[in-house]
């Protein structure tokens, strides 16, 4: 094969590679990442108090009606993109797991995000806000401020990532 025709390969191979590759999207799309990250209402609920608190100065709503007024707010698109009906904002605020209200502790304030220890490198500082009331086979879930993150915390006080 000619240097030429080595050179034309080499073009086919990039742009076919490059089209291949798209956009930096990756596997996911937009709509499969934010479905991942509502999964539960455990992680809808969490979400949705961590929106709040980035709008309002690092704090969670007071109270229970103004959590839900701020829910109500949101517009349909985006409360189904999260896998919210909007008509039934009542069955988001119950464990799917345990069929029980959730327990919301109001007006946290979101941690600084600095670490706890001198010199940094510690822990990422988190605030329980969402947690199941009775849980399962003594295991209950708890959705945290700061992180976003669920876990599941043991009848020790033992939390693990969900």
């Amino acid at each position: 094969m000619n240097r030429e025709m080595a050179w034309r390969w080499r073009d086919v191979l990039v742009v076919a590679v490059v089209a291949l590759a798209g956009c930096g999207r990756g596997p996911l799309g937009d709509e499969d990442l934010i479905k991942a990250a509502n999964r539960s209402n455990i992680h809808r609920l969490t979400n949705l108090y961590s929106a709040f608190a980035d709008q309002n100065r690092g704090v969670g709503p007071k109270d229970e009606k103004q959590f839900r007024g701020f829910v109500s707010k949101l517009s349909p698109e985006r409360l189904e993109r999260m896998g919210i009906d909007g008509a039934a904002l009542d069955s988001l605020f119950v464990s799917e797991r345990d069929s029980q209200p959730f327990e919301i502790k109001y007006g946290q304030k979101k941690p600084d995000g600095r670490s706890q220890t001198q010199g940094g490198g510690g822990a990422v500082p988190e605030v329980a806000v969402v947690l199941e009331t009775a849980g399962v086979n003594g295991v209950r879930q708890a959705g945290f401020l700061g992180t976003r993150a669920v876990k599941s915390i043991d009848s020790g006080g033992i939390a693990k990532n969900e």
